[in-house]
């Protein structure tokens, strides 16, 4: 028996998230939310995702449901500040 634990192969989420679209209805700040955050509240809001806190202004942040998620593995949010600050 192998006395080295692999962690790496018994994580169950190894693969891409999904990353929701989102948008605040008060100040129309835009960011990806990824699948994991989302699932871990109730889904009270359009496409029954949950209505969050919008992280710019408090107020109700919820999924953009006219734009598709998407697949990845990296934070897409860091991606597109880094674009921003670097044209």
């Amino acid at each position: 028996m192998n006395s080295t634990y692999d962690m790496e192969n018994d994580l169950p989420f190894d693969g891409p998230s999904e990353w929701y679209p989102y948008h605040c209805r008060a100040c129309n700040y835009k960011a990806l939310v990824e699948d994991v955050f989302i699932d871990s509240f109730p889904p009270n809001g359009p496409g029954n995702c949950p209505i969050l806190g919008c992280p710019e202004c408090g107020g109700d942040f919820v999924r953009h449901t006219t734009i598709p998620t998407t697949m990845s593995t990296t934070d897409l949010n860091l991606i597109a500040d880094n674009a921003q600050d670097n044209p």
